[in-house]
């Protein structure tokens, strides 16, 4: 599977070497799979889905993990630019999340801080892996602060 994964992602990378992109004006569609480390060394694996307002920086996002814990999170993007061409981009960010375990029961609530690099494929499709470290406070447990680096990777789409 991971062979597989890996030739798709060349020969993307490969047919769109000539492709030159901007970011869509639209609505922009989005899943990832995530990598979530909290304090403690507690660590889950899930999935998000995301979604580009159109005309605004803003990116909502409703997922998943096996802590088992379901996540909503609102970043504002207010840096991007191309590197070296229009075709890689980065983006930097501030943003909110909460979380809330289900199994022990918690509610967690912080900020963080979206970092991300963009390939684009042609002017609507978007890989993109981002790193999001946050500190937040877990309500659950008397106030408690809690650190956390989330790490994802994924894809968009824009109409």
């Amino acid at each position: 599977m991971k062979k597989i994964l890996i030739i798709v992602c060349a020969v993307a990378m490969l047919s769109a070497m000539g492709a030159f992109a901007e970011r869509g004006d639209g609505v922009g569609l989005g899943v990832k799979g995530i990598f979530l480390y909290e304090t403690g060394g507690a660590t889950a694996v899930g999935a998000m889905a995301t979604i580009d307002l159109p005309g605004m920086p803003v990116r909502l996002g409703v997922g998943f993990n096996t802590f088992p814990a379901v996540r909503v999170a609102v970043d504002y993007l207010f840096a991007e630019g191309p590197i070296v061409t229009d075709m890689f981009g980065w983006y930097v960010g501030v943003g909110a999340y909460m979380s809330m375990h289900l199994s022990p029961q918690a509610v967690m609530v912080g900020g963080r801080i979206p970092l991300g690099l963009r390939m684009w494929l042609g002017n609507n499709f978007e890989f993109f892996t981002e790193a999001e470290p946050g500190i937040g406070v877990n309500l659950s447990s008397g106030f408690s602060l809690a650190w956390e680096y989330q790490h994802s990777l994924g894809v968009r789409f824009w109409f």
